[in-house]
């Protein structure tokens, strides 16, 4: 029991952080765990069924709601639940019919009364809305939302005296609503019968005007916040949405689009980076970095001649020494993908000179030099790199590849050591290093290492042919013919 309570005060703090899906594992984690007669099996379903209804994945909250009521039918908490997911999919009628069962055990619960009330607002039982705002308000006179929606059904009903008086206390409740001003210039328009009637209903509108745009400018820093958040905890889809939310507001916005340009790069979406990158510099041509990124995008597509334009493009912004840098990294790069070496050592160069301690030039550099089998200089840059950045492990597996082909595999083994020590989760350096074991006759070793690299990742078909040629080398009975078989087995099973 301890255990569930912790769980699920756990799953509670998920939702509070608006982390529905961690929050949904943690229930299904909590259910394959727990006695199906604990007595907070309601409480878990109700609380992922919420879960469900917040991602707006709505028939899996119902059937959730519906298991809670199969074991508590006065469970309140899963008939409003089921009622408020019934209202986002529009279907008035039944959950006006789930909140009144729930209204049956809970009759002084005022937010179930409102509910019920905004349920019957669509379709317009004006009088039925009328009778639950005032039963809500009987029990919380200070619910503005409930005078707002009796306001509007009598409007609706052209009870203009009524819904000016029950709009001008929800003004009071709420003075910043430019709603509530909006409301108030309409309904006095309808009573309106002098000049200067039209005028106080005029200046209520131009009142919610001023409001709107201060509110809009308000929403819209939120909501920058919440993009950059979500960028940044790497849920791209909530950012992208956001963004389109915010252009919805403001559809000229270079900002709104060199986000949702970020977002979509970073999901791995570069064509839709591109054509927002392209609208944002339509609007604004004076932001270098979506010149870059866009760039970045190309090159990722193997589009390397737009993506050394657009670099160009960047380049004629006045820019410190260290993004010049980067720049002609990335233009070097794209010109070595294009198989135009010399180019690409020449941005290299450029980027040295720029600055003599970007390690990432060093390692680039080394790489044309290692395509081009010209030993010495391959591994004289990528020194160069470690002594810039000694905790650079592709610069590390680089000289382990250089001096492998030099025959130092002591050496050798030492660079991929190190690669390793500093990113264990290299695959690359876990191959090479258990591939040179293998060479080398330290078959154990060998084994070791693939079978690392096959933890890390069992899709490579390589890794479980030579560990089974390891395993072979040094069997010594039966069961260990019968591992190498395995191996040789899985191997033919992924190059099928």
């Amino acid at each position: 029991m301890m255990e569930e309570n912790s769980l699920l005060c756990e799953i509670e703090n998920l939702i509070k952080s608006k982390q529905f899906n961690d929050a949904i594992e943690m229930c299904n984690k909590l259910l394959s765990i727990i006695n199906y007669k604990t007595p907070n099996l309601v409480k878990i379903y109700n609380t992922m069924a919420w879960a469900y209804y917040c991602i707006e994945e709505y028939n899996k909250a119902i059937d959730l709601y519906d298991r809670a009521l199969s074991i508590n039918e006065e469970s309140v908490e899963a008939l409003s639940g089921k009622a408020m997911v019934k209202f986002s999919m529009s279907k008035f009628h039944e959950s006006i019919e789930d909140y009144s069962k729930a209204i049956a055990i809970s009759s002084d619960n005022y937010s179930l009364y409102f509910n019920r009330a905004l349920a019957k607002l669509y379709i317009a039982d004006y009088q039925g809305v009328i009778n639950d705002a005032t039963n809500a308000l009987e029990i919380n006179s200070s619910l503005c939302k409930a005078y707002e929606v009796r306001g509007d059904a009598e409007y609706c009903i052209k009870d203009y005296k009524s819904a000016l008086k029950d709009y001008e206390v929800a003004l009071k409740l709420n003075p910043n609503s430019e709603k509530n001003y909006k409301r108030l210039g309409l309904v006095k328009k309808q009573m309106a019968k002098t000049v200067e009637d039209l005028e106080d209903a005029e200046n209520n509108f131009k009142k919610a005007k001023e409001l709107d745009q201060n509110n809009t400018k308000n929403e819209i820093y939120t909501i920058k916040d919440k993009i950059n958040n979500f960028i940044e905890n790497e849920k791209y889809s909530e950012a992208i949405s956001l963004c389109s939310r915010w252009l919805l507001i403001e559809p000229n916005n270079s900002n709104a689009y060199n986000l949702r340009a970020d977002a979509k790069f970073d999901s791995g979406d570069f064509y839709g980076a591109i054509e927002d990158y392209s609208k944002t510099l339509s609007i604004d041509n004076t932001i270098c970095d979506a010149y870059i990124n866009m760039a970045l995008s190309k090159n990722n597509l193997k589009d390397y001649n737009g993506a050394i334009e657009d670099f160009q493009s960047a380049l004629k912004f006045n820019l410190n020494d260290s993004k010049l840098s980067d720049i002609y990294c990335y233009i070097g790069l794209a010109s070595h993908a294009a198989d135009n070496h010399e180019d690409a050592i020449t941005y290299y160069n450029k980027a040295i000179e720029k600055n003599k301690e970007n390690a990432y030039a060093y390692l680039l550099m080394g790489n044309i030099y290692l395509v081009r089998n010209d030993l010495d200089k391959a591994i004289l840059n990528y020194q160069k790199a470690v002594i810039f950045n000694n905790n650079y492990p592709e610069a590390h597996y680089n000289i382990g590849i250089v001096k492998e082909r030099f025959n130092d595999f002591e050496g050798s083994l030492d660079s991929y050591n190190k690669a390793i020590e500093i990113n264990p989760y290299y695959e690359d350096a876990f191959y090479n290093r258990a591939v040179l074991k293998l060479n080398i006759g330290d078959y154990q070793g060998s084994i070791k290492d693939f079978t690392s690299l096959i933890e890390l990742n069992p899709n490579i078909p390589e890794a479980y042919k030579l560990r089974g040629i390891a395993k072979r080398k040094i069997a010594k009975n039966y069961g260990d013919m019968q591992s190498s078989d395995s191996d040789w087995q899985r191997y033919k099973d992924l190059t099928k």
